[in-house]
């Protein structure tokens, strides 16, 4: 019997516009043949909620997980962040997010690496 292999995937929207749950369902069942797949949602995962200590709790989980899926339909400074940080962490990144925020120059460099 082969072993499947465990993917972590780090959810990253904006506070304000979570992930929809058919982006996260849709994931899952295109996984559940190949793989098993631990969700990372920091707004869930978050032990704490002082400003101090936000940042370094989200880059922790990033570090943890194998691939980000982004959901950006506007700009956010966090999820920006987010990205950033990923890709330092050599992680894969995978965006949802309309036209204009996809050719932003800094998206599309960050997207090649």
């Amino acid at each position: 019997m082969m072993k499947t292999k465990q993917i972590t995937i780090y959810l990253s929207h904006p506070t304000e516009k979570r992930m929809p749950s058919n982006i996260i369902e849709n994931l899952k069942k295109a996984f559940e043949l190949q793989s098993q797949i631990i969700i990372i949602d920091p707004f869930k995962e978050a032990k704490n909620h002082k400003i101090k200590d936000i940042a370094q709790e989200e880059i922790n989980l990033i570090k943890k997980s194998d691939l980000m899926l982004v959901y950006l339909p506007q700009p956010s400074i966090g999820v920006a962040m987010e990205i950033f940080t990923a890709m330092l962490f050599h992680r894969r990144i995978v965006l949802i997010a309309p036209p204009e925020i996809q050719k932003h120059p800094w998206i599309q460099w960050i997207l090649k690496r």
